[in-house]
């Protein structure tokens, strides 16, 4: 069952829909770039093979990202092209320039705003001196000439079918993100009502993830933002995509807040990364604060109940912060019940501006 799971994991990524419509919109745009490529005039016709190269370079998940990615790889052909010229015109035997243009090439592949162009500069440089030979000039236009034109198919082919819109992929990101962090918090909670100590270590391991999530879902949004520039269908789905931005950074300080609730909370149970006594009367009222915050990130993904759920977190700290008080003062935790019920009065803030804010 594992191996089977692990499998479909393997291979979700691969067979989702989008992928298998850029994959067809990719085989259509090098199937329609091939025969043109045949119909150019002159000698250009000769490189016929290099149009649908250009068809598959020029296929991004966005319409804005096919558009930068073929004008940069233009970029990139014309600077290799342009090197490798000057290593032809010179009288350097086949030894030296071959290392040279390469050399050459991947330094001025390093240009700044080149991005995927970078890799074309040595290519290009290479090609020409070494599959255009004696016929460099030629080699030199058709090359050119073949992949821009395959590249201006596949520009065309993703802006006709179905030019890709994000904005549901963003909308789910922010969605899973909120539901993992509620998911932690909950995990958190039940830790406050096993057996001490607990050892059920998977909310830990999610809070400690939390950060790279966030990153995932940083490049996500910003798909999506891409994915509206120049893209008709944006006319025809309007969506606030501000507000996946401000939702992600109020969602990045609430991570902040959960990776150190589970950093306190772990070294009261494993004694790492510091250690720290959590008493026992203070563990079932900070348990119910852990699970009313959870419970409110889950209204503000939903939207509803969102004030009254604001008003039991708000109960649940300070009787939290009662309990703590009334603690005889050896019992009393060290300035850790302090920290915690910071970082919970910062969770609740953060959530209440996101959701008091205007939508």
């Amino acid at each position: 069952m594992k191996a089977r799971g692990a499998v479909r994991r393997t291979l979700a990524p691969s067979i989702r829909p989008a992928r298998l419509l850029l994959a067809l919109k990719t085989a259509i745009a090098a199937g329609l770039a091939w025969p043109v490529a045949q119909l150019l005039p002159g000698s250009v016709d000769e490189y016929s093979y290099y149009a649908p190269l250009g068809a598959l370079i020029s296929m991004m998940p966005t319409l804005m990202g096919s558009l930068k990615a073929s004008l940069q790889t233009v970029v990139g052909l014309t600077i290799g092209i342009a090197l490798s010229w000057l290593v032809v015109l010179s009288p350097l035997p086949g030894s030296v320039s071959v290392p040279l243009v390469v050399g050459a090439g991947v330094i001025l592949g390093g240009l700044r705003g080149l991005g995927a162009g970078r890799d074309y500069v040595p290519i290009a440089a290479l090609f020409v001196l070494v599959v255009g030979g004696t016929q460099a000039d030629d080699y030199s236009i058709g090359y050119l000439v073949q992949m821009a034109v395959g590249m201006a198919i596949g520009i065309t082919v993703n802006l006709v079918i179905v030019p890709p819109l994000r904005l549901k992929d963003s909308a789910r990101q922010i969605e899973t993100l909120r539901m993992r962090i509620a998911d932690t918090l909950d995990g958190m909670a039940a830790a406050m009502s096993e057996p001490w100590p607990p050892e059920d270590e998977e909310w830990s391991e999610a809070a400690q993830s939390l950060d790279a999530e966030i990153q995932v879902s940083e490049a996500v949004v910003e798909d999506a933002r891409e994915s509206v520039r120049l893209n008709p269908r944006a006319r025809r789905h309007p969506y606030d995509l501000q507000e996946d931005y401000d939702d992600l950074a109020a969602i990045t300080r609430l991570g902040r807040d959960v990776h150190e609730l589970g950093e306190i909370i772990g070294g009261a149970i494993w004694g790492e990364p510091m250690t720290i006594e959590l008493p026992e009367p203070v563990r079932k009222p900070l348990g119910a604060a852990l699970a009313s915050c959870a419970d409110l990130v889950r209204a503000w993904d939903h939207r509803e109940n969102e004030q009254q759920a604001v008003t039991t977190v708000e109960a649940a700290i300070q009787r939290l912060h009662d309990i703590g008080r009334t603690l005889p003062a050896g019992e009393a935790p060290d300035g850790t019940l302090g920290t915690i019920t910071f970082s919970l009065r910062r969770l609740l803030a953060t959530v209440r501006n996101r959701v008091d804010a205007p939508r």
